[in-house]
């Protein structure tokens, strides 16, 4: 929670910075060393039902939440006020899902990176 938290303060540069360092992190955190258990399918389909409503929602609390969802569907040729601020809209989200379907989702999103 903590690390989440930081990167809400964060600026453009230093959240791309922050990603950067995290993926090196979580590459070797991930490696075939340490075995995880993955969610089932089924746990999973929970987990991303819950993230898309709660997504939604923050997405209708937006003025304008258009510049969030380009830079979603085009990351690498978004502007870096949109990344940013589409990357903290994501993870605040993963930070603030509780209970299983939180642990999940943030499970997920740790693997995907690999």
């Amino acid at each position: 929670m903590t690390g989440f938290a930081v990167m809400r303060s964060l600026d453009m540069a230093q959240f791309r910075r922050y990603l950067s360092l995290s993926e090196a992190a979580l590459a070797a955190e991930l490696s075939p060393a340490l075995p995880r258990a993955l969610p089932s399918s089924a746990q999973m389909d929970l987990a991303h039902q819950d993230f898309v409503m709660k997504f939604d929602t923050a997405l209708r609390e937006l003025a304008d939440p258009r510049a969030v969802i380009a830079s979603l569907s085009a990351p690498h040729s978004a502007a870096d006020e949109d990344f940013c601020s589409a990357g903290k809209l994501m993870f605040t989200i993963l930070s603030d899902m509780g209970g299983l379907t939180g642990q999940w989702m943030r499970l997920a999103t740790l693997v995907a990176a690999e």
